[in-house]
């Protein structure tokens, strides 16, 4: 509601120039500024959420390639390990296959003294 010397909130203040549709002309221009306004607006916030959306999208591509190369590392470091693993027990083998055949030539050697 609103009083008698209140002018509506909607209406713009202007002289009466004769024309008899200069009111009406008037309530249609500020329709279509609003409507414009409206649109624009309505682009400004798609374009904000399609900035979001892209910012979104490579900010979770970035943290697949990195769990990507996080699994990489982990997986080269598992398999250098594994490899220094095999590489310590062939070297262990070797080192006891040594040991035995030393041992089988001092007992050859031992026994060809004997005889």
């Amino acid at each position: 509601h609103f009083d008698v010397f209140e002018s509506p909130p909607h209406s713009l203040a202007f002289e009466f120039d004769g024309e008899g549709d200069s009111f009406g002309s008037l309530e249609l221009e500020l329709e279509e500024q609003q409507e414009a306004d409206r649109q624009r607006e309505l682009q400004e916030i798609k374009k904000k959420e399609a900035e979001a959306a892209r910012q979104l999208e490579e900010q979770q591509e970035a943290d697949r390639q990195r769990e990507l190369q996080e699994k990489a590392d982990e997986k080269a470091e598992a398999t250098k390990q594994l490899q220094e693993q095999q590489e310590a027990d062939l070297q262990r083998e070797l080192q006891e296959i040594k040991k035995k055949e030393a041992k089988e030539e001092e007992e050859e050697e031992a026994q060809n003294r004997a005889q």
